[in-house]
């Protein structure tokens, strides 16, 4: 009798098994496992090769839309059979240092001594590790600068920080405000630009250079009231004003003084200041200490583009094909005495281009981001690329040090990409030393990590336990 006691309770406590299913892009994915009531989830099939979208990521869901996420961790609570639906999650984004994390709340380092990080302060105090800014706003896109911009998930469009908010009005602002709040914007950046969502092109704030592309549009009368004049001469527009009113756009992208444009039909608008070829257009105005164009001109190429990126006097460009084009500064430049080499353009050179030059043949890329000095691509297969400079590790191969041969005699600094972190997948990736894996993972390196990364190579972080 005891034994059948023993026997009849071991067999009441077994653990409930439930059949899983799997649904991805509307058909049965994979075929159906099983796992015990109680337990985790374990190991859950994923699509190979894996889909890549830039700032989302496959994962399982309980329902088609709502429900709860399940990831291998998670504990399987439901008591019956079941079906985990594969969605698109969004990951988080990152620009320079600042960060929206997967619930879309809004996180930065570094510097506020004119409230750049848009927390209702400013103060000369260096955050050295991400710090939560907000939660309030869910925002969907982010472009950081001495004035930042942000879309939320309804396409309104904010501004903080440094120089002309676009609310007819010089001030700077530490906490965001709302601009133009009758329009709904699909892209901004440069701290002077957007779009909206019917493809109107926006500009105001600093004119230096030509950057917002007025001149040849409107006559100066019509402009009176509407500038302010700076102390060192420069000219700020103070409120949005359309330009390239006979086109219609789908992204923007603005270096230090140039800025590019993405029009519907897939061809690239430039303007601005182009002293090292970033405009890759002829050059109408010449002065003594500048070259520029003040009136938007179409980038020279026979190609369609499906995304643009700029920063400082170099420009980028990912054809519909998936090919990475580059131009402008590339050479050689002097830090502190030291000669290093450019090779931010990743062409295998250090010579500066005016017309756009193929980079990785072969590899088809989705996205591209640049600092100017350093520069990251995703490929479609969610391969991580770096290149340029690498005095403080930028590139993230884990080198620092001079070397010789393969990748440059002057210094370490890297010409042509080279794939970082190889056992990883991407969904988006900046400049600044910083990207996001296809878990949600963020990662670390270079200089900007230095308190955080305390290695030569990319490290794992998460956001506010660092």
């Amino acid at each position: 009798m005891l034994i059948s006691a023993f026997t009849l309770t071991a067999c009441n406590n077994a653990p409930q098994e439930v059949i899983i299913s799997f649904v991805a892009y509307g058909e049965d994915a994979f075929k159906p496992i099983t796992r015990n009531i109680g337990y985790t989830y374990g190991e859950l099939p994923m699509p190979y090769p894996m889909p890549i979208r830039l700032n989302y990521g496959l994962s399982w869901w309980t329902a088609r839309e709502g429900g709860e996420r399940v990831v291998s961790e998670t504990i399987v609570s439901l008591t019956t059979n079941h079906t985990l639906y594969a969605r698109w999650t969004f990951l988080g984004t990152i620009s320079q240092n600042q960060f929206l994390d997967s619930n879309r709340n809004r996180w930065a380092l570094g510097r506020n001594n004119v409230g750049q990080l848009g927390n209702g302060t400013t103060d000369n105090e260096v955050r050295y590790f991400p710090e939560l800014i907000e939660k309030e706003t869910q925002f969907s896109q982010i472009s950081f600068g001495s004035s930042s911009l942000a879309l939320d998930g309804y396409g309104n469009l904010f501004s903080w920080g440094n120089e002309l908010v676009g609310q007819n009005t010089w001030q700077a602002r530490p906490a965001p405000i709302q601009i133009m709040p009758d329009k709904q914007f699909i892209s901004a950046a440069g701290g002077s630009f957007g779009i909206d969502m019917d493809g109107r092109f926006w500009s105001w704030g600093d004119n230096s250079r030509g950057r917002l592309g007025l001149a040849g549009i409107y006559r100066y009368s019509e402009f009176q009231g509407r500038y302010i004049y700076w102390p060192d001469g420069r000219r700020y527009l103070l409120s949005p004003i359309q330009i390239m009113q006979d086109n219609t756009f789908v992204q923007v992208a603005a270096g230090t003084s140039h800025t590019l444009a993405l029009d519907t039909n897939g061809r690239i608008w430039s303007w601005g200041l182009g002293t090292e070829g970033q405009l890759g257009v002829p050059i109408i105005m010449r002065h003594a200490y500048t070259v520029s164009n003040t009136t938007p001109q179409q980038v020279i190429s026979p190609l369609r583009f499906s995304r643009i990126f700029a920063n400082r006097s170099n420009s980028f460009a990912i054809d519909t094909n998936g090919g990475l084009w580059g131009w402008g500064d590339n050479g050689v430049f002097n830090l502190n005495g030291a000669l290093l080499a450019g090779g931010w353009l990743g062409d295998g050179t250090t010579t500066t281009r005016a017309r756009p030059v193929r980079i990785a043949q072969g590899t088809r890329f989705l996205h591209v981001s640049t600092s100017g000095r350093n520069t990251v691509a995703i490929d479609i297969h969610g391969r991580l690329w770096s290149w340029g400079v690498n005095v403080n590790g930028q590139v993230g191969d884990g080198y620092t040090t001079v070397r010789i041969g393969a990748i440059t005699s002057l210094n370490n600094d890297r010409l042509a990409p080279v794939h970082i972190i190889q056992d990883t997948l991407f969904s988006y990736a900046c400049a600044s030393g910083m990207a996001i894996d296809i878990h949600g993972n963020f990662w670390g390196w270079g200089s900007i990590f230095s308190e955080i990364n305390n290695s030569d190579f990319p490290k794992q972080f998460t956001l506010g336990e660092i």
